[in-house]
């Protein structure tokens, strides 16, 4: 008999601790990394040489095998090599999957774009951001002219919590289907609504700053794993657009890579520069790669490359895959 885990069920280790996800469920079971070597190894050899081999953790082994049968992460089969491996080939027939658009300014001008680019670029999700109040928001039912019977699928706000804005925003909820989620920021309270409206106390660069704090912050499910394995999951696919027009990676990246007021969207986007972040795994940062959680985080911090070569984030992470621990406070 061979000890074989279920395709849907993925075995990481990490610096101190590994893991298994399982990516059907949405859930993780940390185990050691010893186990998950062990484990590993009774997928090439019988389950009676494996245990005869490290009589010594004969316990511990029998102890997770247990707990995994029973969870459905592993099974017992006669054959060795008779189970594919789940499939990682990532696909995607368009360019880009999400557009954050900043619609302070120039709406004229950025109607325009909305119209005769974004759909063309196959994009699935649009966020509108302002940074501050603007005197009216009619630009807010143009969004919803131009999309409601385009390919895009959820349309979500960024804006800053006003009463005004609060009372238009609740009736979008209720009778625009694209809509995705509101995030209201410089709320008076931390509040959730069922309606996906998010009310926080917390500033713009607050809300585009919220990092992974604990493990329930991680997303366990097949997509975010096949991208996290070849991409970077929080900035593949994904543009800014500022006030002014311009490509960004992000609102808190620094570098810009033209203007879609001059140059089109779809030409901008295939700027190698802009794509370096696009392409950076976890296995390519300094610290993420011996974190057993690497391929199911959509961490936000900005990958940098240093003077040597070495791809880092200069923001310490709330975990330390070498302590196995959280930083409450991070």
């Amino acid at each position: 008999m061979f000890i074989k885990f279920y395709a849907h069920c993925i075995p990481v280790t990490g610096a101190s601790q590994g893991c298994i996800y399982d990516l059907q469920r949405g859930s993780i079971y940390n185990v050691p990394n010893s186990i998950l070597e062990l484990l590993r190894e009774g997928q090439n050899q019988t389950l009676d040489n494996l245990i005869k081999e490290n009589k010594d953790q004969i316990k511990i082994l029998n102890q997770f095998l247990d707990f995994l049968l029973e969870k459905e992460i592993i099974f017992y089969s006669k054959e060795k090599d008779s189970f594919p491996r789940l499939n990682i080939e990532y696909i995607m027939p368009f360019t880009l999957d999400t557009l954050y658009l900043e619609i302070d300014t120039h709406h004229d001008s950025k109607l325009k774009f909305l119209k005769n680019e974004v759909e063309y670029l196959g994009v699935l999700n649009i966020i509108f951001v302002l940074n501050s109040a603007i005197s009216e928001y009619s630009i807010i039912d143009k969004i919803f002219e131009i999309f409601r019977y385009s390919r895009i699928q959820y349309i979500s706000f960024i804006l800053p919590f006003n009463k005004i804005l609060r009372e238009k925003i609740k009736i979008i909820h209720k009778t625009e289907f694209k809509i995705f989620e509101t995030v209201f920021f410089n709320a008076k309270k931390n509040r959730v609504n069922k309606s996906r409206i998010y009310y926080y106390t917390q500033n713009l660069e607050g809300v585009f700053h919220r990092r992974i704090k604990n493990i329930s912050d991680f997303h366990v499910n097949k997509e975010i794993y096949i991208l996290g394995r070849q991409y970077n999951p929080h900035y593949f696919r994904t543009a800014y657009i500022d006030n002014n027009g311009f490509l960004k990676n992000s609102k808190f990246t620094k570098d810009k890579f033209g203007n879609i007021f001059d140059t089109s969207l779809s030409k901008l986007i295939e700027n190698d520069s802009f794509k370096f972040l696009w392409n950076i795994t976890k296995d390519d940062i300094s610290v993420c790669k011996k974190c057993q959680f690497r391929y199911i985080c959509n961490d936000n911090r900005i990958p940098i490359k240093n003077d040597e070569g070495t791809i880092l984030h200069e923001e310490t992470c709330a975990y330390d895959p070498f302590l196995n621990s959280w930083n409450k406070k991070s």
